[in-house]
């Protein structure tokens, strides 16, 4: 048993909870258990909870360590989760997955007579295609006889309302509030939810109801002496119970869809078939050549195609794939979701990325040992009036060893060569080529098509 002292690990920000904390050491996840917790964290291994929700992949694997930590009786190990990622930059059936995943380690905790306390979206993380809860600390001891989840608003302002605002088409808004500290005003999303009847009593009237719903019985008597009131009270407890429980918020999730929001890109890759495509299956063999490449994170990803097709003949397990289009990303989740597929799909703007200041930055979570950016550069440049030192610089930013982008030398350029966009008089390939070597020390370039080069680089 290897024994070592707090001080010897890692202390990430904002991981410490009442049971415990969460601990890196030697790259492995550690939680430590307070001593008041140790007899309920063996608890749920030795019940058989923990190992159900593994088995279900709803949980990741977890263990007791052997590492013995100075000060704590009982220190566990997760799973290290690969390319951590955050709710804003998941889509719409991501976030209704991770929805779901939470309520679904609820009901199974309920069996074990326990229920999640802290089921927000933070404590939900996408390992590849499939979403898992993370928090050891929010597994709490269930009342007897309590029809209704102590959870119920914390699921309900954090799931619920992002992705019921989603569903009204409203994508922007709702991934702003993973943006901000805080929920939603409960009043405001009243409003917005039942505007015929958003008076300020029916919504005191509604509140209290809850309120009353989610109070523990114990603390009901406390407060009231009135046997008459008490029955009353009690009454009409029973009644509101069941809307107020993790069963009626399934039945709330699984009616959520996701709407039909035209987007710019959604349908660009519909009728791509990568097998099929010479410029793909060349793009493939250069990436092949290159050694010691267990990782690639591909940029403007669109509907994660050509992600798929590196991942199925390569043996480059760990794949990302990015793109802004909301219903391209959703796409190609559900795509991978329903083949099987390992990569992972994130939602942003690579080169103008929204974060919190307290999360780890994007290019540090997806940094990958290839970085991928095809028929991207041009719509950067000349529509969005990028720098080029200001892309590279960026796209090199989540590389690792090597880069592989293309230039496309007719800019916009639709197939119709009497229709050719006029360029600025700078844009070509000299100086495409310049000020890629300023940043990458070329290893490969060739022309693949009219208006396709592609350059190899590696990191200096």
């Amino acid at each position: 048993m290897e024994k070592i002292n707090i001080s010897d690990c890692e202390r990430p920000l904002f991981t410490i909870d009442k049971m415990g904390e969460v601990v890196l050491y030697k790259n492995k996840v550690l939680r430590v258990i307070n001593n008041e917790y140790v007899a309920q964290v063996l608890h749920l291994f030795e019940c058989g909870f923990i190992n159900e929700i593994v088995e279900k992949e709803l949980f990741p694997r977890t263990i007791i360590s052997s590492i013995n930590i100075e000060g704590y009786q009982l220190v566990v190990e997760h799973e290290k989760i690969s390319n951590w990622n955050y709710p804003y930059e998941w889509s719409f059936d991501m976030l209704k997955d991770a929805a779901l995943t939470v309520l679904e380690i609820n009901r199974v905790a309920n069996i074990y007579g326990f229920e999640v306390l802290d089921g927000h979206a933070y404590n939900v993380v996408f390992n590849f295609n499939k979403p898992f809860y993370i928090d050891l600390g929010s597994f709490e001891r269930k009342k007897e006889k309590q029809e209704s989840w102590q959870g119920y608003r914390i699921f309900y302002n954090h799931l619920y309302i992002p992705l019921y605002l989603w569903s009204l088409g409203l994508s922007d808004l709702a991934h702003s509030l993973y943006l901000r500290e805080g929920y939603i005003d409960s009043y405001e999303f009243f409003k917005v939810k039942y505007k015929p009847f958003a008076s300020k009593n029916i919504y005191k009237l509604a509140s209290t109801i809850e309120k009353l719903s989610l109070a523990k019985d114990n603390n009901i008597h406390s407060r009231v002496k009135n046997k008459n009131l008490l029955n009353i009270i009690f009454a009409i407890k029973r009644i509101s119970d069941n809307k107020f429980n993790s069963l009626s918020l399934l039945k709330k999730v699984k009616k959520l869809k996701n709407p039909n929001k035209k987007t710019t890109w959604e349908n660009y890759h519909n009728n791509l078939i990568p097998e099929e495509d010479d410029r793909f299956k060349r793009i493939k063999e250069i990436i092949y050549e290159l050694p010691n490449v267990d990782s690639l994170l591909d940029l403007a990803s669109n509907q994660g195609k050509f992600a798929e097709y590196i991942y199925r003949n390569t043996d480059i397990d760990n794949v990302i794939a990015t793109d802004y289009d909301e219903q391209a990303v959703n796409i190609m989740y559900l795509r991978y979701k329903e083949k099987g597929i390992r990569i992972l799909p994130i939602l942003s703007n690579i080169v103008q990325p929204n974060s919190r200041k307290k999360d780890h930055s994007k290019s540090s979570r997806l940094k990958s040992d290839l970085v991928v950016a095809l028929a991207l550069t041009h719509h950067l440049i000349l529509t969005q009036s990028m720098p080029l030192d200001y892309i590279f610089k960026t796209i090199s930013s989540y590389s690792k060893k090597y880069v592989i982008i293309e230039f496309m030398p007719l800019g916009l350029y639709s197939g119709d060569l009497k229709d050719i966009p006029k360029l600025p008089e700078y844009y070509n390939y000299q100086w495409f080529k310049g000020e890629f070597s300023k940043i990458f020390d070329i290893t490969h370039e060739e022309k693949l098509e009219i208006n396709r080069y592609v350059f190899v680089g590696k990191i200096k």
